[in-house]
């Protein structure tokens, strides 16, 4: 079970809603599973697991991220802060980039800079 504590801020970027498809691996083995990555940061990632009923995940996940406004897939790997239940058999995950290329980084950021642009004022991207 993933033990809920109170949230402590320690952020030190501001982090901005988007919706992004992507498939991570922890390690424990060779398959990657879906995930959605929720909100974004120039440190960090807030990712939504579906984890199959499991609570178990390792303390460092690879990303392979779908950002629309790259040809191909963005790697990162990042690590896990914290781990929250959500509903659906899944979970909720603060993250922590430890390696991602710059413009892998510029790119998600400036999708999310122009998905949030697109809500606010209702164009299409």
């Amino acid at each position: 079970m993933v033990k809920k504590k109170p949230v402590v801020e320690k952020r030190r970027y501001q982090r901005f809603p988007v919706e992004l498809q992507a498939r991570f691996n922890d390690g424990r083995t060779r398959k990657n599973n879906s995930c959605k990555i929720v909100e974004i940061s120039l440190d960090g990632l807030v990712l939504s697991l579906d984890t199959n009923g499991t609570k178990k995940i390792g303390p460092a996940v690879f990303l392979e991220i779908e950002c629309p406004s790259h040809p191909d897939p963005l790697n990162a790997f990042v690590q896990l802060h914290w781990l929250r239940e959500i509903e659906d058999n899944g979970i909720s995950a603060g993250s922590q980039f430890k390696i991602i290329k710059n413009e892998d980084r510029n790119s998600l950021m400036n999708y999310a800079y122009a998905s949030l642009l697109q809500k606010e004022i209702g164009t299409t991207m």
